[in-house]
């Protein structure tokens, strides 16, 4: 009985170190909340410019810049299979941004820059 005294005892006493620690996690997220919230509302209120439509009849760019796409590298998540699979994903997406455009007025180019880290494929 003694022994199940002095283990509830330590319990008690490593629970309430606990809830200290948990105690001064709460006032310092409060104190970060406090000093963002104070930072954001010193900022002035920013003007949104207003948007006017060109004349619905001037052809546009769509420029798709892709970079760092490490398309040899090989790990245990990534490999050139992926990265197929997640061209195939930006294509798609590319061409839904651009059926979007086109149906507000037509696009003249499409510019395709890839670029990244000179890396040797292995």
């Amino acid at each position: 009985m003694e022994k199940e005294v002095k283990r509830l005892k330590a319990d008690v006493r490593r629970l309430r170190r606990i809830v200290k620690v948990h105690e001064k996690s709460d006032y310092l997220v409060d104190r970060v909340v406090a000093v963002v919230r104070d930072a954001v509302e010193s900022v002035p209120n920013i003007a949104v410019p207003q948007f006017s439509d060109v004349d619905g009849h001037s052809d546009e760019t769509v420029l798709l810049h892709i970079s760092d796409s490490h398309v040899g590298k090989k790990t245990k998540s990534y490999n050139p299979r992926v990265f197929e699979k997640r061209l195939v994903n930006l294509f798609d997406g590319m061409m839904r941004v651009v059926t979007i455009q086109r149906s507000v007025r037509p696009l003249k180019d499409l510019v395709i820059v890839m670029n990244g880290d000179k890396q040797s494929v292995s």
